[in-house]
């Protein structure tokens, strides 16, 4: 992901909107906030601590990088989220379960 997929990626599971971002970060207007976002301009580097900052991450976790895989969806980070909080026998019995539905045994 480029690093504004990322600023918004963290800027929306924070719940905050382009405009606020952009208050809390010092920029007068959301505009600059709208063009990093959309990868039209470079974060400024004098941004980046800021940034990361107001959003509650690292400023390396704003750090795109084409080559990096897609981000997980909602829904992935769902059932990780849940397996996660599974014992380790109900995670074993889960594998199981989706490797029995997965079309890749077809």
């Amino acid at each position: 992901m480029k690093t504004g997929d990322l600023i918004r990626k963290y800027r929306k599971a924070k719940g905050m909107t382009q405009k606020e971002l952009a208050k809390a970060a010092g920029y007068s207007t959301h505009t600059t906030i709208v063009k990093i976002e959309q990868n039209e301009i470079d974060l400024p580097t004098s941004k980046l601590g800021v940034l990361a900052n107001v959003l509650g991450v690292l400023p390396s976790d704003l750090i795109g990088d084409e080559n990096t895989p897609e981000q997980l969806s909602e829904r992935e980070e769902e059932v990780i989220s849940l397996f996660r909080g599974m014992s380790e026998e109900r995670q074993d019995a889960f594998l199981k379960f989706l490797e029995s539905q997965s079309d890749h045994n077809q």
